[in-house]
């Protein structure tokens, strides 16, 4: 028992080596995403390792990560800030609306709250696609949404995964200060993880061998 447990091969220290990784790059992705601007390249370099960690070629994490936030971040940028710009547009109007009385305000609130949350699905997976293949930008942008709604299960979880760690952590001042210990140590790459595992499953399942031809091994960010 004691040989296994300090056997360098055990599962307990993979599953310690991959947490320390995790660890580190969430650490990297918030000093690289400080400027909120820069954070689209940052979650495309997260994802890009991650995909590498889930086809275990993940010998150089930081390493990689690195080459690909350089590699990707033209589009990755691009995507990050036509997106975020009409999820701030959305939630602009939002706070608008629920300060006003208007007979249509409870159809502009559900219309407002549906769009935020395409684009915010959009996003994650645009970048998600960014990081995994070599596409042109329209393709990543129009694939990111046709993904999205192919792989439905996978997207309601994951919304629901990131709404859920938004509203408990923004809930009140008091959950922002106890809930930065987690989001400080592994919160970003972490949950980052778990959506990953499941776009991995949904684009290897409805990807076609043309498609999966052009996985990324290293980087291009040409648009």
């Amino acid at each position: 028992m004691f040989r296994k447990l300090f056997d360098p091969e055990a599962k307990i220290w993979q599953v310690m080596s991959r947490v320390g990784d995790l660890i580190l790059l969430n650490w990297i992705f918030i000093i690289t995403s400080l400027p909120i601007f820069t954070a689209g390249p940052s979650l495309t370099a997260l994802s890009y390792v991650q995909f590498r960690m889930m086809d275990e070629m993940d010998e150089h994490p930081i390493r990689d990560y690195f080459e690909a936030w350089k590699g990707n971040f033209k589009r990755s940028f691009i995507i990050w800030i036509v997106y975020l710009a009409l999820i701030l547009i959305c939630l602009l109007n939002i706070s608008i609306l629920i300060g006003i009385e208007n007979p249509s305000k409870k159809v502009l609130l559900v219309v407002h709250g549906f769009i935020m949350a395409i684009a915010t699905i959009t996003l994650v997976y645009s970048l998600a696609l960014q990081a995994r293949f070599e596409n042109s930008f329209t393709d990543t942008i129009v694939k990111g949404f046709i993904v999205a709604i192919a792989g439905w299960k996978a997207t309601l979880v994951i919304g629901l995964i990131l709404f859920a760690a938004m509203a408990i952590t923004f809930e009140s001042t008091r959950m922002i200060f106890l809930c930065f210990p987690f989001w400080f140590l592994i919160g970003a790459s972490g949950l980052a993880y778990i959506c990953n595992r499941m776009i991995y499953s949904v684009l290897d399942r409805v990807t076609s061998v043309k498609d999966k031809d052009r996985i990324k091994e290293g980087t291009d960010d040409s648009v």
